[in-house]
């Protein structure tokens, strides 16, 4: 920890760390979160990295546009493969799109978002009852009460692990996706149905 907040001092950030117990992923954003202090809040899981012009130009283009949130591609990094995420630019959620969001036709990755504290207000945090497909569920919220500005370039990294939840090894783990993905699925209905 000496470590790292000497290095983040070294940037010019004065930095403020915060432990609690471990309660899933979407406990530890909604706790980060509650712990910001600022107009914007961005994300940043542990094994993933942000380019130094990433909050930047997401200010930038939520000012430029009258957004409420922003989103950029990123470097998903599989081994020694990197390749961009979405793969097209033209992908990425812009203005107000639910329904491309329902529909998969655009998307962001949680490292990419640059929020508004108004619009975490209106959407309010992310579902801790979900164990997986959590950041599926948030965005498509997000969606739903928020204007996003989209800059077309990698401003992060994604390092998609072998283990990770993303990855499907056996029968068993698929059906647990698919009983979860139906439970996300129906959160997403209830919160939404306005």
């Amino acid at each position: 920890l000496q470590m790292m907040t000497a290095e983040v001092e070294s940037a010019g950030v004065g930095p403020s760390f915060h432990t609690k117990p471990n309660g899933g992923v979407a406990s530890s954003r909604n706790f980060g979160v509650g712990k910001a202090a600022g107009d914007y809040v961005t994300l940043l899981d542990a094994d993933d990295e942000y380019f130094p012009t990433k909050v930047e130009k997401q200010l930038s283009a939520v000012l430029s546009e009258g957004a409420d949130a922003a989103v950029c591609q990123v470097e998903r990094r599989v081994g020694e493969r990197v390749t961009p995420y979405p793969a097209e630019a033209a992908s990425l959620l812009k203005g107000h799109n639910p329904a491309g969001v329902l529909n998969l036709k655009v998307w962001a990755h949680t490292n990419s978002l640059f929020l508004s504290r108004e619009l975490i207000e209106r959407a309010g945090l992310y579902d801790e009852t979900l164990g997986i497909f959590e950041d599926d569920e948030y965005l498509i919220r997000l969606a739903h009460h928020g204007k996003f500005a989209a800059v077309p370039e990698a401003l992060a990294t994604w390092e998609d692990q072998p283990d990770s939840l993303s990855q499907v090894p056996d029968l068993k783990t698929l059906l647990w996706r698919d009983d979860n993905r139906r439970k996300q699925l129906k959160l997403t209905r209830e919160k939404c149905e306005g």
